[in-house]
């Protein structure tokens, strides 16, 4: 897909050399001090902005982004503390999770359902499939690693027991609707205020977890710890979850955008 962020997996194309141009060719005449690019570049791009004609400078670019680009350690500390609560609520097997992104993909027609109640079937017939693919490849023992230098593949597959039908799976959400937030936690739903603890906030930092922002990352990094995620492929939180899976050696099969 064109408009999805992730650069685990490296798009293909093929193109008339006099039809590529790149950013000299654009702005090589320009004689301006500052060149102000008006206008969004986050959508319908190359991740960066970037196409490689050389596989060598593509697969540095791409470790770059996933092994180089990191949150703070003292988050990625936190979220896997949260995911081992995770491990708990589930009897130590493997969990699932989902990004249901709502507010402004709801707005720009961007949701994958405008109704909260469709998207959350959508979630839990998806993750029901994603139960499906674990076992098959616990079944079959052949593991798999993202495509990139120097992966690693993960053995939690192999030694975790299997999620169960009535387990409790994971949502990061920007659902406001605190009556459909109660909904989908009776229906074995687990959010970020389910895991977080007075004393996780104390020693964060309380006033650095009010920010939104701070929250996502934090729940980016949580996300990337599941055993199988779901998410929507024009988010880049979405992608920043498959570039931290990729870092932890999970299964790329095990991660699904759509």
């Amino acid at each position: 897909m064109e408009v999805i962020h992730t650069t685990d997996s490296p798009l293909k194309q093929v193109a008339l050399g006099e039809n590529m141009a790149g950013v000299f060719d654009d702005y090589d005449r320009r004689d301006e001090l500052i060149l102000h690019l008006e206008g969004e570049t986050h959508q319908y791009r190359k991740p960066g902005a970037l196409r490689f004609t050389s596989p060598l400078a593509r697969a540095a670019y791409a470790k770059m982004i996933v092994y180089g680009i990191s949150p703070p350690p003292k988050l990625l500390e936190l979220a896997s503390r949260l995911a081992q609560r995770m491990h708990e609520r589930v009897g130590g097997r493997l969990w699932l999770a989902a990004h249901m992104r709502r507010g402004d993909f709801v707005r720009f027609g961007w949701a994958m359902n405008a109704d909260s109640e469709l998207h959350f079937q959508r979630i839990k017939s998806t993750l029901e499939r994603g139960r499906d693919t674990l076992a098959e490849i616990k079944e079959s023992g052949h593991f798999q690693a993202y495509p990139n230098p120097g992966a690693t593949i993960s053995n939690e597959i192999a030694e975790l027991e299997l999620p169960r039908k009535d387990d409790p799976f994971y949502i990061a959400t920007d659902e406001r609707n605190a009556t459909f937030v109660a909904h989908m936690r009776d229906e074995g739903a687990v959010f970020i205020d389910d895991l977080l603890t007075f004393e996780d906030r104390r020693q964060f930092g309380a006033w650095e977890l009010v920010f939104g922002d701070v929250m996502g990352i934090l729940e980016q990094s949580l996300l990337s710890h599941s055993s199988f995620i779901y998410g929507h492929a024009l988010s880049s939180v979405a992608a920043g979850v498959v570039h931290q899976r990729a870092r932890h050696g999970k299964d790329p099969r095990t991660a699904l955008l759509d």
